[in-house]
């Protein structure tokens, strides 16, 4: 009974943070303050998530998970010690920057439905598949940054594979 206290109070905490960031800007050019969604692991990874819009969070059985208009991503709720909006990045910093600062930090922005930026010290490569399987892209991590352009590819749900950290779901509109 003491878990879904603690479990509804982080959600209540989450609505009202999302809320209150409803007229702010999911993501902005480099160097503009941004509102990323920040999943702390209970291992002490950090990953952060700028969508173009914003993203709801449920509880599917031992799951939870992350939902945009354009991403989907899972956790296993035991893994997850807690999630909270920032609103942040410094003037003169790009979020690419940010993101590789520490080490155990996963960055993942795919806000102008054209191309996937990823961002980790733990990153060497990302591969992009259909939902059918077939890889229509790949690319190696530059200073452990990747990018991926879908801007040529059809409409569609696509998974993106980065080699440090489970898969993400997109859907390119």
């Amino acid at each position: 009974m003491k878990l879904r206290k603690i479990i509804f109070s982080i959600c209540c905490g989450a609505l009202l943070a999302l809320a209150a960031s409803l007229g702010a800007a999911a993501a902005e050019p480099d160097g503009m303050v941004v509102t990323m969604l920040k999943v702390n692991l209970a291992n002490g990874d950090c990953e952060r998530f700028i969508f173009p819009d914003h993203p709801s969070m449920t509880f599917d059985g031992a799951d939870m998970v992350v939902t945009s208009d354009v991403a989907e991503s899972r956790y296993l709720r035991s893994t997850v010690a807690h999630f909270d909006f920032e609103r942040g990045i410094p003037p003169g910093t790009s979020a690419v920057e940010s993101a590789t600062a520490t080490p155990d930090t996963f960055l993942f922005s795919f806000a102008d439905n054209a191309t996937v930026v990823m961002a980790s010290e733990k990153l060497t490569r990302a591969d992009l598949f259909t939902i059918g399987g077939a890889k229509v892209a790949s690319a190696p991590a530059v200073g452990g940054v990747v990018t991926l352009s879908v801007a040529e590819l059809p409409a569609g749900v696509y998974i993106v594979a980065p080699d440090c950290r489970e898969a993400v779901k997109i859907i390119k509109k």
